[in-house]
């Protein structure tokens, strides 16, 4: 099948984009690196990298997997651009967000 035909048909985001079975066995592993501090708190942290790569049990076709709140979903080609460009994977810049300018909603209606 080719890239455009793949990319405009609609698959329920749980499935195989190759099969439409919704099981998968996942290969989660995340690289991060602490600074402690002399009691063993951490006091800074980096992400070093992170990868997950999903097999559908059913066909065998291994894809990136994309983390969500409940658990993972297959990145076909148009999820990982849509993945790539949406606000929830946007970084904040720290020079402009300043912690005087974020509110605590626990501390709003003082």
């Amino acid at each position: 099948m080719n890239d455009t035909k793949e990319m405009c048909r609609v698959i329920p985001a749980g499935s195989c984009p190759r099969c439409g079975h919704r099981q998968f066995i996942v290969d989660e592993i995340a690289h991060n690196r602490y600074l402690l501090n002399r009691d063993g708190e951490v006091i800074d942290e980096a992400d070093i990298s992170y990868t997950a790569v999903g097999m559908c049990i059913k066909c065998n076709a291994t894809y990136n997997m994309i983390p969500t709140r409940v658990g993972f979903i297959p990145a076909s080609k148009i999820r990982a651009i849509m993945y790539e460009f949406t606000p929830h994977n946007i970084q904040e810049i720290p020079e402009f967000v300043k912690d005087e300018d974020l509110i605590s909603p626990m501390e709003a209606h003082k």
